[in-house]
């Protein structure tokens, strides 16, 4: 009769690395739900920011670094709601 030969299941290579499961739920809580809304902070926490320079030092309203805030804030939302 022939040996039945089997491989032991501790030689084989691991499915999973222990706390995967873990890590990515997670990266995805942290990626798909709280870092848009920092962002989204962020981006308004500068716009308030530059509003209240060019009020102190009483220049007057540039689009220019306005623009680029809206413009993230408008792609945050669009993502964020879609």
């Amino acid at each position: 009769m022939k040996k039945a030969t089997s491989k032991s299941p501790l030689k084989e290579p691991l499915l999973r690395l222990p706390g995967q499961s873990i890590d990515e739920q997670m990266d995805r809580l942290f990626n798909e739900k709280l870092l848009n809304y920092l962002l989204f902070a962020l981006v308004f926490f500068l716009l308030a920011s530059v509003g209240w320079i060019q009020a102190i030092n009483q220049s007057r309203l540039n689009p220019l670094l306005i623009e680029p805030g809206v413009r993230s804030c408008n792609i945050t939302f669009r993502k964020n709601s879609g």
